[in-house]
């Protein structure tokens, strides 16, 4: 199921967040993108259980992913493109006609499922990504 992320999910998608990312976001930055109105986040749960989680924020008529992550246990499942989709129909009721992010050169599970959502790499920014030092390619989705 996906679902708009609540406060008692804060624990579990940080935990996720922890598992995917050499530098994550504390469970304070997570309680603070949910209070934000340009912030919306959404989970796919089990249950109880959170599975994977997106987040964006609404700038202007522009969604800008700040991040996605899957639990581990829980990869290649169809969880992220479930993640996305879910996203993308969210865009035009928020008045979001395109989206952009930043992932990693070298994540290429990643690109790869951005682009059969019809992102495409825009360029790249030098040296974006720190533990380890890597460039983000930009991709854009309108």
């Amino acid at each position: 199921m996906i679902r708009e992320l609540d406060t008692k999910d804060i624990p579990q998608v940080y935990a996720i967040e922890c598992d995917n990312f050499s530098q994550p976001w504390t469970k304070e930055a997570i309680l603070g993108e949910i209070a934000s109105d340009r912030s919306h986040y959404l989970v796919a749960s089990d249950g109880e259980e959170i599975l994977g989680f997106i987040g964006f924020w609404k700038i202007f008529d522009e969604g800008h992913i700040t991040n996605i992550a899957v639990s581990k246990s829980n990869h290649n499942q169809g969880i992220g493109s479930r993640l996305v989709k879910g996203m993308l129909a969210l865009g035009p009721g928020l008045g979001i006609d395109k989206f952009t992010l930043e992932v990693r050169v070298g994540n290429k599970q990643a690109i790869a499922l951005y682009e059969k959502f019809g992102f495409k790499s825009a360029g790249i920014r030098k040296g974006f990504y720190d533990l380890p030092k890597e460039d983000a390619m930009i991709m854009w989705r309108e």
